[in-house]
Parts: C-alpha cells; sequence; structure tokens
C-alpha cells in the first residue's frame, strides 16, 4: 500500500510546472482557512436550542486533476444550531476521504521543488 508521502509525491510528478505555482498558491490559502476554522458558540438558553432546526452547508473551495486523472477535492463543511456554528474542512483524493495531512505533504513537496528551481534559476 502505498503512504500519504507517496502518493502526494506522484499526484505532484504529474503537474506541469504552471499547474504546480497555481496548486501551491491556493493550497497555501486553504491551510491558512484551515488553521483560522475554530467552533463559535453562543450559549444561550438550552430549551431554546430545542426548537430550532440545524442545517448542513458544504462549499467546495479547490479541485485539481492532474495530468493521469488523480483528483483532489478540498471543501468546507459548516454546521449551524441557532447560535452556534462549526466549521471543518473534508479533504478528498480520488473520491477517498484523507486528512488535512495530505495537503500539508503536497504544499511541502511543491516548496521545496519550487525553491529549488529558483535556486538554480539565479546561479
Amino acid at each position: 500500500m502505498i503512504g500519504c508521502y507517496e502518493e502526494a509525491h506522484n499526484f505532484v510528478s504529474y503537474l506541469t510546472p504552471e499547474e504546480r505555482l497555481e496548486v501551491f498558491e491556493d493550497l497555501l490559502e486553504i491551510l491558512h482557512l484551515c488553521n483560522h476554522t475554530d467552533a463559535k458558540k453562543t450559549f444561550w438558553n438550552e430549551k431554546m436550542t430545542a426548537f430550532v432546526k440545524s442545517y448542513t452547508h458544504c462549499k467546495q473551495l479547490f479541485q485539481c486533476k492532474n495530468n493521469r486523472n488523480e483528483e483532489i477535492i478540498i471543501r468546507k463543511v459548516s454546521e449551524s444550531n441557532f447560535f452556534q456554528q462549526q466549521s471543518h474542512i473534508e479533504v478528498f483524493f480520488n473520491f477517498k476521504e484523507t486528512s488535512v495531512d495530505f495537503i500539508y505533504k503536497i504544499t511541502e513537496i511543491l516548496q521545496q521543488e519550487l525553491f529549488n528551481q529558483e535556486e538554480f534559476a539565479v546561479n
């Protein structure tokens, strides 16, 4: 079975150089958002919350497909119930849910490759 790092490396290897830069910038924004998704709660009378309907809202943040038709989908799921709002991020790789660590691995690999290219361009 292929590990998380190997899958991330295989995904990045099939991206064009232009796509790599775009994916890197987009994933940095998503990781910044991921670090700031906290549960926001306002306490209210518990009897009142029983009468209020809760809802879930999904928003797709990112979708990327490489030349080998491997796909990453990242979406933000917000759950609201009266004065309480919680959100979290879901990551799918080839339609299988993975952890956010997969995104960290991809950004790490892209950062190493992009900065190595800049060093060679300067020299």
